[in-house]
């Protein structure tokens, strides 16, 4: 199971040792469908390319996209949460529409749902590895903006501490599923998306924003 460090959610020590309600929950999961689930950390682009190249991988969190529909199979979604728009604190610029964004430079994630929604309507990005790079990047006045899924980036930010950055703009939704290869054990499949859903109705999900 593919993940990428992700503060608040998926903490990885220097040793590659993982810990957070990420791997909690997926450790129940692991529980319920009787898989031993073996959690390999790295970063968004890389994690995407192991995904698409090795068979018998999953990834935990992976953007439902249009254009991945048909790529991967699906099995469950684990966290929905909202495209967000981060300034400092001391930026009072008002965004009420996307349009808003344009003549400004976001920080964003590699390979995530906020970097096609930003693509999308042609805004100026910088791609980041991870949250954190996108926040301190923010605060140091390297970038204007920073875009991203909303539940990770206030994981983040209490993470970090200090001032927390002012939301400007909320958009559309971004569904986070668990994602593998096509030619994992369609048996395996079924099992996953099983354990997802008892997850699902236990309310050990809610935590990630579905109910």
């Amino acid at each position: 199971m593919l993940i990428v460090p992700s503060p608040g959610l998926f903490e990885v020590t220097p040793r590659g040792e993982v810990s957070g309600p990420g791997p909690e929950v997926l450790g129940r999961l692991a529980v319920i469908t009787r898989l031993k689930l073996t959690f390999i950390p790295m970063p968004a682009a890389r994690a995407m390319q192991t995904l698409r190249q090795l068979p018998p991988t999953c990834m935990a969190g992976v953007p439902r996209l249009p254009e991945r529909e048909g790529e991967f199979r699906w099995a469950g979604m684990m966290a929905t949460a909202a495209i967000s728009v981060y300034a400092r604190s001391d930026d009072m610029r008002q965004v009420s529409h996307p349009e808003d964004l344009r003549g400004t430079t976001l920080a964003v994630l590699r390979e995530s749902m906020p970097l096609a929604w930003a693509r999308e309507r042609g805004l100026s990005v910088y791609e980041v590895n991870d949250t954190v790079t996108g926040l301190r990047m923010l605060r140091a006045g390297r970038v204007d903006l920073w875009l991203s899924n909303d539940l990770i980036a206030q994981r983040a930010i209490q993470s970090q501490g200090g001032d927390p950055p002012r939301m400007l703009y909320s958009s559309a939704r971004i569904d986070n599923y668990i994602a593998c290869h096509h030619d994992v054990d369609p048996a395996v499949l079924e099992r996953l998306q099983a354990g997802m859903e008892q997850l699902r109705r236990d309310g050990a999900l809610a935590q990630f924003g579905v109910k």
